[in-house]
């Protein structure tokens, strides 16, 4: 079983004011529903402010700018894939196959959904959410290798260096899925791929055992 991830950030936000956090909500529900109506360059701050029911100031006493709130836009959706696709895989998740399927699914999942519900801002919105679904990707990599391999003896900087070299081939496996979307269904992707990042794990785990 994954162990639940308690940092430094999750801890901050399990503390944030109950208010605060409805109002976020307000104005990421305001955001996605506009996006539904008009481009991403089209909405402005006071359309969000306004279909939220706050005013302008309270729309900058949480985030600094529009490219704010998309960001924490992708990193809620992207947390709430990604649980969800790891909470039904509990009881298995030991596996590493099975762990790395659930990444795969939640990678994959987040952007047929991006796609479909924002078409014309996909481009747009690529860079911010790569980075931000990598950096979730690598925190929990990074648990799962602390827990289930021999990276839970090694330095930090040895178990960071595993934990990127394989958040980034699962995310890059995902991308690669979607990309060529259509030309292979996503099972069969996922089982000629994924053994591949397996095996990179598999190694990095032996090379630990013997350095």
């Amino acid at each position: 079983m994954i162990l639940p991830q308690v940092d430094s950030e999750e801890r901050a936000e399990n503390r944030i004011d109950p208010r605060v956090k409805r109002t976020r909500k307000l104005l990421l529900d305001a955001f996605l529903v506009l996006l539904a109506e008009k481009r991403y360059e089209e909405i402005t701050i006071q359309d969000i402010a306004t279909r939220a029911t706050v005013n302008r100031a309270t729309f900058y006493a949480h985030y600094v700018d529009k490219c704010a709130l998309v960001d924490d836009f992708i990193r809620e959706t992207f947390a709430q894939t990604l649980c969800r696709h790891q909470s039904t895989s509990t009881d298995t998740i030991d596996s590493t196959r099975e762990y790395l399927h659930s990444l795969f699914l939640a990678v994959t999942d987040h952007w047929t959904r991006t796609n479909a519900e924002c078409p014309q801002d996909y481009q747009m919105f690529e860079s911010l959410a790569e980075a931000q679904i990598k950096m979730q990707l690598r925190d929990n990599v990074h648990a799962w290798l602390r827990a289930h391999t021999r990276y839970g003896t090694q330095d930090h900087q040895r178990l960071e260096l595993a934990a990127t070299i394989v958040s980034c081939s699962v995310y890059g496996a995902g991308k690669h899925w979607i990309q060529s979307a259509g030309k292979q269904p996503l099972e069969v992707f996922a089982n000629e791929a994924l053994p591949f990042i397996a095996a990179t794990i598999a190694a990095l785990d032996t090379q630990t055992a013997v350095s």
